[in-house]
């Protein structure tokens, strides 16, 4: 209907009401300034009809309607938009964002001076109690790179024998 009235495609909602939080003001040209022959009274009933918030809209093509033919003057209804305030945080996120940021900060301290730390331990650090010896895998290798890994430890010096497994097949 407004474009009907003004020929001029009214902004998309969403766009206006970005618009309207950011700078307080609504982008949706008055119909007044493109159709002055439409009275005061249905141009408030279809910018009414047009406010951004759900809440604030005539509800229900009736009340529409009504306040299209009403003889008495149709009252604006203006929108009633806050803008968004981004330094109000919920109570959760005031008291854990500090919280994470002080244990990353005395994490990251307590591991950049060494008094906390990871320990690597390499192969050459590993014990090996008496009486047992560590092996080297050689399952799923060919014969000749088993007996070569095998030789390579000097553990065992010849492979006597070759027995197929049929569990480690079926894996």
């Amino acid at each position: 209907m407004y474009k009907m009235l003004t020929g001029v495609t009214p902004p998309d909602a969403l766009e206006r009401r970005a618009l309207f939080e950011n700078k307080k003001k609504d982008i949706l040209e008055p119909i007044g300034r493109h159709a002055k022959e439409v009275g005061e009274s249905r141009r408030n009933a279809i910018l009414n009809a047009l406010n951004v918030r759900i809440e604030d809209r005539t509800p229900n093509m009736k009340e529409f309607m009504d306040e299209l033919t009403s003889v008495d003057p149709v009252k604006r209804r203006a929108g009633k938009i806050r803008r968004i305030d981004l330094y109000k945080w919920p109570v959760w996120a005031k008291i854990s964002f500090p919280t994470i940021a002080a244990a990353l900060m005395a994490f990251t301290f307590l591991f950049v001076t060494g008094i906390i730390g990871f320990e690597v331990v390499e192969k050459s650090d590993i014990t090996i109690p008496d009486g047992q010896t560590r092996v080297p895998s050689v399952v799923s290798r060919s014969y000749v790179s088993g007996k070569y890994k095998l030789m390579e430890s000097k553990l065992i010096a010849e492979i006597s024998d070759r027995v197929p497994s049929d569990k480690l097949a079926s894996l």
